[in-house]
């Protein structure tokens, strides 16, 4: 599973660490962007999510590490 480097900030750019969860910059109250590991996907294969289920958790492969929530949402 990939893993969130860091937030940035859209403004100014500061880096700012995702171990909290935050959405706005401390200094400038720019939205912050979430920069992940783009490594650890590389290995992930179109044809794997391909036949997995027709949601949107298809695709936790390339999504942080997280317990599943669902709304009861569609593909």
């Amino acid at each position: 599973m990939p893993k969130i480097l860091y937030l940035e900030c859209s403004k100014c750019g500061h880096q700012l660490s995702a171990e909290q969860p935050q959405n706005l910059c401390p200094q400038d109250a720019g939205s912050l962007y979430v920069r992940y590991d783009l490594k650890a996907i590389k290995g992930v294969k179109k044809e794997a999510v391909a036949t997995k289920t027709a949601s949107m958790w298809r695709y936790a492969d390339v999504l942080p590490d997280v317990q599943p929530v669902t709304l009861g949402e569609g593909f």
